[in-house]
Parts: C-alpha cells; sequence; structure tokens
C-alpha cells in the first residue's frame, strides 16, 4: 500500500491576527501537518508551530519560487489588506496586494503544484454595497457594473 506524502500546509499572510490562530490550531491537530508560514514584513520570530519564509504576494517571481521551493499540499491564502480605512488610503496597493497578489497565488500554485488545494479566504465586501439590501445574496451574485466572470 503506497504511504500518502506528508502534509505541508503553506499560509500566505502567515503574521496576521487569522493566521497566528489559525497555526496555533493546525499545530494542535494529533497529525498536524508541516506549516509553512509565509510572512511580509510581521515579526516572524513570534509564529511558533511553523517555519516562516518570507513572502510578498506581490512579487510574482518570489511567490513562484517559494511554491515551487515548498511545494505545499494546501495554501491558506490569507495575506491581504483587511482594514477599511488603510485599504482607502492606498487603493492602488490595495489592489495589488488583494487581486494581483490572489492571482500570483493561483498561478504559482498552477504551474508548480496543480494538486496543491487551495483556500482563498476573503470578505463581504467583494459584494460592493449590495449588502445594505438586507437580503440574503447568493455567491454568484454580481453587484451593479460586474460583466462577468474572472477565472483561471
Amino acid at each position: 500500500m503506497p504511504v500518502p506524502s506528508p502534509t505541508r500546509v503553506l499560509i500566505t499572510g502567515a503574521g496576521g491576527f487569522v493566521g497566528r490562530h489559525l497555526i496555533a490550531a493546525l499545530a494542535a491537530w494529533p497529525d498536524a501537518p508541516e506549516i509553512v508560514a509565509g510572512t511580509y514584513g510581521e515579526e516572524a520570530s513570534s509564529l511558533l508551530n511553523a517555519r516562516t519564509v518570507s513572502l510578498d504576494v506581490t512579487n510574482a517571481e518570489q511567490t513562484l519560487g517559494v511554491i515551487q521551493a515548498e511545494r505545499p499540499t494546501h495554501v491558506m491564502h490569507l495575506a491581504g489588506i483587511t482594514v477599511v480605512s488603510q485599504a482607502n488610503r492606498d487603493v492602488r496597493k490595495t489592489w495589488d496586494v488583494n487581486t494581483q497578489g490572489t492571482l500570483n497565488v493561483a498561478l504559482a500554485i498552477k504551474e508548480c503544484a496543480p494538486a496543491c488545494r487551495l483556500l482563498f479566504c476573503s470578505s463581504a465586501q467583494v459584494y460592493g454595497g449590495s449588502f445594505r439590501s438586507g437580503k440574503p445574496l447568493a455567491e454568484d451574485a454580481h453587484g451593479a457594473g460586474d460583466h462577468g466572470r474572472f477565472s483561471i
């Protein structure tokens, strides 16, 4: 019977609020995976239970290099600018990190680790102001001005 390959989880944005909790939760599993914490500007030494790598998701070459070197079986993509006031202060940077960074991660996985599973964590903000209607919104809903879907 073939021996299953070990699970290696890469967490982008690992130094953020959710990333720190995710690392702790994964490390507490009885069969904990190998955890690789992708960090950018965070204090990597404070991340226990994970091996850290420098990862700027806006840098396509670096992102590709990390995915190629680490060969994760799973990527938990948490990297992003999430504070609305910060996002509004630098809209271009927000688009670069949140959109282009996600694309860089997805394309690197497609090229270097095609069997890898990607979990992309996002926000209701992707639906724009449509949530203000108070009505439930389907996952495939499009906001005003949407003219198509994005896919790889």
